[in-house]
């Protein structure tokens, strides 16, 4: 059973990336079972993995145009919840609902497909539903509650944290009930918002210490004792999973039997959930509670030759360093320190965990749990200005550094040298990370389209030299501290050096005021009275004089320049009159343009592109925005001059950047001496390397 469960993984997972070859993968499976005349069970392995693949196919696709039908509440959140009608699931915008998990509703509406805008850095909402096979929205326009939930979650949570402050609530909504808060995007950037995901083995600790309480007072007796003190922590989270895995797991270690019987146990857990949600498999908390368990299986027999000392060390030390390894995958970011901080930050978790639990039925509980909010909160609002954060730019190199760093680990250990074992083992560790990773290795060099929703901003970004071309701006959030600053700070960007601002509108400017508050900022030009502007190694030129009184998109700058071999024109919200006027006066010919206007139909008309002549064009906009940019009109012209168009609410923030540094300095060194034979003026100027 293990072994198809496992088999059973690897397809489904493949063929989340690669379709056919997942399908591929689930044949020859088969095959393979059928050679062990195993006929029965691989035909039901084939049956369930066809089954689930056509299940994910017909829920994308099967929609109806409206819903009148008794539901299930599956969640119940502030703003919305996520509805279960006729076994299909839905999300339901419901703005301060007082619905409850588990709540019967009769619900009308119509019906149409989920869409959610995310800015650079923030949660994907989208994504997160569509992983939980949730592709469709209910829009109701009527909404009865028919049966209240047995298990009121948000009645219980009013009675316990009643009196405690906004950072105590935080922290202990987070740790119990799994809820997404400040507290829990806040400590991403010190690499350990996983902690927050991984309740269960907080459980886990928490059932393991009462049962050593219990041995020292009653011995053998009582096995189960400790599931019956943390059941009430079941009903709170509503069987979260996670709590769920850390009593099945508690229950097989006390349960007398062969092995073989509690890897089915765990394996029939794992089938229910697949059948319940195929998606289960994307989703960061599946890597947490069984992909890494699993691998952490693999190091038993390792640890068998340890003394026992230091056993519990070695263990720890090598999950901590596997939760890192998941961090890159997934695309987090990380710092030097979160070596040293995930250990320090799951000791002082788990204790919390403990100890709260018990004093959460005391009424006097307020004062312990204001300090503890106020205090985790405060350190995990001032490690992230002093530490160094960073993504890891070649994920795949880190892993297969990893690999072998847990390889030659393991190895050492089983032949019982230790030491040796050690000093290779972290040597090779911090060499994935500086191998890896461009902010050790080398300094980056790229041109960023932010995705900065409704809006415009640009960064250049070349070794030492960092310049922003508008800060984008939106009523509803400081896109200053939610969007770039946080951006810069994983980027290990220390101040901006020149901010052109291309006019005055609030979706170009308004997050300046914010930034400069919070962030070091060198300089800042505003508007298009300017020529050119030398800037550290770069020559920044604007094209547009031409002014129109009281109308201020066109007086938008005009900027282009040169940067690794290839030319960038922004056009800030300039119309279709200031695009004539320049291709007049100007040869125009670009290899990026920035669509003006967020694609707006008032600009980008057929002659300029024609003379700009880009090879692609990039439109900044907001996705579903108001204004419904961008135009169909520009659309068909961009694609009738067969100009690949990229837009930030569709892709997010897009990159443009030398894969090689090495190759950069060559190619704009032999470029700007190719010039310099030539005669002819250089905008080009090599980047100090």
């Amino acid at each position: 059973m293990v072994y198809i469960v496992l088999s059973l993984l690897i397809s489904w997972g493949l063929h989340f990336l690669n379709p056919i070859l997942g399908i591929g993968s689930a044949v020859f499976l088969f095959f393979l079972l059928l050679m062990k005349k195993k006929k029965n069970i691989s035909f039901l392995f084939l049956l369930f993995f066809t089954l689930l693949v056509l299940k994910n196919i017909e829920d994308q696709k099967w929609k109806d145009s409206s819903v009148a039908a008794i539901s299930f509440v599956e969640k119940a959140k502030e703003n919305y919840v996520i509805l279960n009608c006729n076994g299909k699931r839905y999300y339901c915008s419901y703005q301060n609902n007082s619905l409850e998990n588990y709540d019967i509703i009769y619900i009308e509406g119509t019906v149409k497909e989920i869409s959610f805008s995310s800015l650079e850095g923030e949660f994907d909402f989208e994504t997160y539903l569509k992983n939980q096979s949730i592709y469709y929205e209910i829009i109701p326009f009527k909404l009865e509650r028919k049966f209240p939930s047995l298990c009121p979650l948000k009645k219980w949570k009013t009675y316990f944290f009643q009196g405690i402050n906004q950072n105590a609530y935080a922290l202990f909504d987070t740790l119990f009930f799994n809820e997404n808060t400040e507290i829990s995007k806040e400590s991403y950037l010190i690499g350990i918002g996983m902690l927050f995901s991984i309740n269960g083995y907080f459980l886990t600790a928490f059932l393991h210490w009462i049962d050593k309480i219990k041995k020292r007072f009653f011995g053998e007796k009582y096995p189960y004792f400790s599931n019956l003190i943390c059941f009430p922590i079941l009903l709170f989270s509503q069987f979260k999973i996670g709590v769920v895995r850390a009593f099945i797991y508690d229950w097989n270690q006390k349960k007398k039997g062969k092995k073989w019987e509690k890897n089915v146990i765990n394996s029939f857990f794992l089938l229910f959930l697949l059948l319940r949600n195929p998606n289960y498999l994307l989703l960061d908390v599946f890597d947490y509670l069984f992909f890494i368990p699993f691998l952490l299986n693999f190091t038993k027999n390792a640890m068998k030759s340890l003394p026992q000392f230091c056993k519990n060390g070695v263990s720890n030390f090598f999950t901590y360093e596997v939760f890192l390894c998941f961090m890159v995958i997934q695309k987090k970011s990380i710092s030097p320190f979160s070596f040293f901080l995930l250990p320090i930050f799951l000791y002082v978790f788990k204790r919390i965990y403990f100890l709260s639990y018990f004093f959460l039925f005391f009424p006097t509980k307020d004062f312990l749990f204001n300090f503890l909010g106020d205090f985790i909160h405060q350190v995990i609002l001032f490690l992230p200005k002093f530490l160094p954060l960073f993504f890891i730019e070649s994920p795949i190199l880190f892993c297969i550094l990893f690999l072998l760093f847990s390889f030659f680990f393991l190895l050492f250990l089983e032949k019982k040298d230790f030491k040796k074992g050690s000093v290779f083992a972290i040597f090779l560790f911090f060499s994935s990370i500086f191998c890896s990773n461009q902010f050790l290795l080398k300094k980056d060099a790229y041109v960023a389209f932010l995705n900065v929703g409704q809006g415009d901003c640009a960064l250049i970004h070349s070794y030492d030299t960092d310049i922003l071309i508008d800060t984008g701006g939106l009523a509803y959030k400081d896109v200053a501290s939610d969007v770039l600053i946080p951006f810069f700070q994983k980027k290990g960007i220390k101040d901006i050096d020149l901010i052109f601002l291309s006019h005055n509108d609030f979706d170009h400017s308004g997050a300046l005021e914010s930034l400069e508050r919070q962030f070091p900022v060198k300089k800042v030009i505003l508007g298009n009275q300017f020529d050119s502007i030398r800037e550290q190694d770069f020559l920044f030129t604007n094209y547009n004089h031409f002014s129109y009184d009281g109308y201020g998109n066109d007086q938008s700058s005009v900027i282009y320049f040169r940067f690794f071999s290839k030319t960038f024109l922004f056009t800030g919200d300039i119309s279709s009159e200031i695009e004539r006027q320049l291709i007049n006066h100007y040869d125009l010919q670009t290899d990026i343009l920035k669509v003006a206007h967020h694609g707006s139909n008032t600009s980008s008309c057929e002659e300029f592109l024609k003379a700009t002549h880009p090879s692609e064009a990039v439109i900044s906009c907001g996705k579903n925005n108001f204004y419904h940019h961008p135009s169909n009109e520009v659309l068909k012209r961009l694609e009738k001059l067969n100009i690949s168009i990229r837009r930030t609410d569709l892709e997010g923030t897009i990159y443009y950047k030398e894969n090689s540094s090495w190759h950069f300095f060559l190619s704009s060194y032999f470029e700007e001496r190719k010039k310099k034979e030539s005669g002819s003026p250089s905008e080009n100027f090599v980047l100090s390397f």
